[in-house]
């Protein structure tokens, strides 16, 4: 009975992430660097991920990236290209990197909470913006190409392409100030506000 109100706990905290993370996601279209937006939601996916583990993580990147399909510009661009290959990337990205925030986060943890805390926080943009910045060349440099040459085609890894990079950066470096600032605070709070109230948090198994 017990191990079934934990679980239901955990479920609603999680759907109570998902809704920030859409909020957040809704909130970005006001924060864009060139044609790429900064990515808010990945507080919520960090969260999560610090909060209550690998799996829920993964689930709230899930739920992001499916948002992403829907309402990004970008992700529109890149669908018209390759429609398969857009829906793995952007699932890839946010679920990979709620993943491996929790999972780091349960290594370190019990060493030391702080320094778990940021490096969890840390790695969502990171591992995130690491994935779309390593596939993109990978499944889409010709249409990159394209896109800034008006028509041109470089067989390989051309200017226009060293620009896209660049403006992924200065995107990823907006991201982690964000959600470095903002997680391990949150946490904190969580912490000390719901440590005791036996909702399946990951501190709570300290």
């Amino acid at each position: 009975m017990y191990k079934s109100s934990l679980k239901i706990k955990r479920m609603a905290g999680t759907a109570i992430l998902i809704a920030i993370a859409l909020i957040f996601q809704f909130l970005s279209k006001f924060f864009v660097v060139g044609p790429f937006v900064i990515n808010l939601a990945i507080v919520a996916i960090a969260l999560a991920a610090i909060v209550y583990g690998p799996i829920e993580g993964a689930l709230v990147g899930l739920v992001d990236g499916a948002l992403i399909l829907i309402i990004d510009p970008t992700a529109h661009l890149f669908m018209s290209y390759n429609a398969f290959l857009t829906v793995l990337l952007v699932l890839a990205k946010t679920g990979v990197a709620g993943a491996v925030s929790g999972l780091v986060f349960k290594l370190l943890k019990k060493k030391n909470f702080a320094v778990a805390c940021i490096v969890a926080s840390l790695l969502v943009p990171i591992v995130n913006t690491g994935i779309f910045a390593l596939l993109t060349p990978a499944f889409f440099h010709t249409a990159v190409e394209v896109g800034f040459n008006n028509g041109g085609s470089i067989d390989g890894y051309g200017p226009a392409l060293g620009l896209v990079l660049s403006l992924i950066v200065v995107n990823a470096v907006g991201e982690i100030v964000f959600t470095t600032l903002l997680t391990p605070s949150l946490t904190y709070v969580s912490k000390v506000i719901l440590k005791n109230k036996k909702l399946g948090l990951s501190f709570e198994e300290e």
